[in-house]
Protein backbone atom coordinates (compact mmCIF):
# COMPACT_ATOMS: atom_id res chain seq x y z
CA UNK A 1 0.00 0.00 0.00
CA UNK A 2 1.49 3.11 -1.05
CA UNK A 3 0.72 6.54 1.08
CA UNK A 4 2.80 9.49 2.05
CA UNK A 5 2.99 10.92 5.72
CA UNK A 6 2.41 14.47 6.17
CA UNK A 7 3.13 16.85 8.77
CA UNK A 8 3.03 15.64 12.46
CA UNK A 9 1.11 18.27 14.49
CA UNK A 10 -0.03 17.83 18.50
CA UNK A 11 -3.49 17.05 18.67
CA UNK A 12 -4.95 19.89 20.22
CA UNK A 13 -3.76 22.07 17.60
CA UNK A 14 -5.74 19.90 14.89
CA UNK A 15 -8.05 22.00 12.92
CA UNK A 16 -11.83 21.41 10.97
CA UNK A 17 -9.71 22.60 7.86
CA UNK A 18 -6.53 20.56 8.74
CA UNK A 19 -9.12 17.01 8.65
CA UNK A 20 -11.02 18.07 5.61
CA UNK A 21 -7.53 18.21 4.08
CA UNK A 22 -6.66 15.24 5.13
CA UNK A 23 -9.50 12.70 5.77
CA UNK A 24 -7.27 10.16 7.55
CA UNK A 25 -4.95 10.60 10.55
CA UNK A 26 -2.74 8.73 12.80
CA UNK A 27 -0.92 8.67 15.84
CA UNK A 28 2.54 9.56 15.52
CA UNK A 29 3.79 6.16 17.16
CA UNK A 30 1.94 3.91 14.49
CA UNK A 31 4.16 6.03 12.07
CA UNK A 32 7.26 5.07 13.89
CA UNK A 33 8.34 8.50 15.44
CA UNK A 34 6.98 8.17 19.00
CA UNK A 35 10.57 9.27 19.64
CA UNK A 36 10.45 12.56 17.75
CA UNK A 37 6.69 13.35 19.29
CA UNK A 38 4.81 13.53 22.07
CA UNK A 39 2.36 10.69 22.38
CA UNK A 40 -0.82 13.25 21.95
CA UNK A 41 0.33 14.33 18.55
CA UNK A 42 -0.91 12.80 14.81
CA UNK A 43 -0.07 12.75 11.54
CA UNK A 44 -2.26 13.04 8.41
CA UNK A 45 -2.09 10.33 5.70
CA UNK A 46 -2.19 10.84 2.09
CA UNK A 47 -2.72 8.67 -0.64
CA UNK A 48 -5.22 6.00 0.74
CA UNK A 49 -9.03 6.37 -0.44
CA UNK A 50 -10.13 3.13 1.09
CA UNK A 51 -9.36 2.36 4.79
CA UNK A 52 -9.51 -1.64 5.78
CA UNK A 53 -7.11 -2.43 8.35
CA UNK A 54 -3.71 -1.38 7.64
CA UNK A 55 -3.90 0.91 11.00
CA UNK A 56 -4.57 -0.26 14.35
CA UNK A 57 -6.57 3.38 15.72
CA UNK A 58 -6.64 5.25 12.22
CA UNK A 59 -9.01 8.99 13.06
CA UNK A 60 -11.04 9.75 10.55
CA UNK A 61 -12.91 13.03 9.46
CA UNK A 62 -16.86 12.18 9.31
CA UNK A 63 -19.90 14.40 8.38
CA UNK A 64 -22.94 14.55 11.17
CA UNK A 65 -25.77 13.20 9.22
CA UNK A 66 -28.42 15.97 8.83
CA UNK A 67 -26.55 19.21 10.32
CA UNK A 68 -23.66 20.76 8.96
CA UNK A 69 -20.95 19.86 11.28
CA UNK A 70 -17.92 17.73 11.46
CA UNK A 71 -16.62 15.22 13.54
CA UNK A 72 -14.07 13.11 13.69
CA UNK A 73 -13.18 9.35 15.41
CA UNK A 74 -11.04 6.59 15.81
CA UNK A 75 -12.12 3.63 13.48
CA UNK A 76 -11.88 0.00 14.86
CA UNK A 77 -11.73 -2.04 11.83
CA UNK A 78 -12.03 -5.18 14.67
CA UNK A 79 -15.38 -4.17 15.76
CA UNK A 80 -16.24 -2.19 12.95
CA UNK A 81 -17.05 0.77 15.25
CA UNK A 82 -15.79 4.72 16.50
CA UNK A 83 -14.54 6.14 19.14
CA UNK A 84 -13.09 8.73 20.71
CA UNK A 85 -15.55 10.85 18.81
CA UNK A 86 -15.54 15.00 18.74
CA UNK A 87 -17.69 17.58 16.45
CA UNK A 88 -16.14 20.80 15.89
CA UNK A 89 -18.96 23.01 16.86
CA UNK A 90 -18.02 26.60 17.78
CA UNK A 91 -14.81 26.77 16.46
CA UNK A 92 -13.14 24.35 18.35
CA UNK A 93 -13.33 20.65 19.01
CA UNK A 94 -15.90 19.45 21.37
CA UNK A 95 -16.50 15.95 23.17
CA UNK A 96 -19.92 14.39 22.29
CA UNK A 97 -21.24 16.12 25.71
CA UNK A 98 -20.76 19.56 25.41
CA UNK A 99 -22.29 19.68 22.02
CA UNK A 100 -25.49 20.54 21.16
CA UNK A 101 -26.65 17.45 18.76
CA UNK A 102 -29.16 15.34 20.38
CA UNK A 103 -29.25 11.94 19.86
CA UNK A 104 -29.13 9.21 18.24
CA UNK A 105 -26.46 10.86 16.10
CA UNK A 106 -25.33 9.35 12.57
CA UNK A 107 -22.28 9.88 11.13
CA UNK A 108 -20.95 9.51 7.70
CA UNK A 109 -17.09 8.81 6.74
CA UNK A 110 -15.87 10.88 4.37
CA UNK A 111 -13.34 8.33 3.83
CA UNK A 112 -14.36 5.32 2.01
CA UNK A 113 -14.07 2.19 4.81
CA UNK A 114 -13.81 -1.40 3.19
CA UNK A 115 -15.13 -0.27 -0.23
CA UNK A 116 -18.02 1.20 1.41
CA UNK A 117 -17.84 5.08 0.18
CA UNK A 118 -20.52 6.09 2.47
CA UNK A 119 -19.91 4.51 5.35
CA UNK A 120 -22.35 5.52 8.13
CA UNK A 121 -22.30 4.89 12.01
CA UNK A 122 -24.79 5.08 14.38
CA UNK A 123 -23.97 6.66 18.40
CA UNK A 124 -27.29 6.30 20.57
CA UNK A 125 -25.27 7.49 24.16
CA UNK A 126 -23.31 9.86 24.17
CA UNK A 127 -21.68 8.98 27.36
CA UNK A 128 -20.91 5.78 25.81
CA UNK A 129 -18.83 7.47 22.87
CA UNK A 130 -18.98 4.12 20.66
CA UNK A 131 -21.04 4.67 17.11
CA UNK A 132 -21.86 1.21 15.55
CA UNK A 133 -21.40 0.70 11.66
CA UNK A 134 -25.42 1.40 9.98
CA UNK A 135 -26.45 -2.07 8.08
Amino acid sequence: MNYELGKPKELDSITKEDVLKNNLWIWTWEAGLEGDFDEDWQIPVNGIDNLTNQFTEPTITLSVVGKDLIATGTYNHKEDKLFGLAIWENDSWQLLNNTTVEEPITFRSLIQIRGNPNAEFVLTSKEADEAFRKL
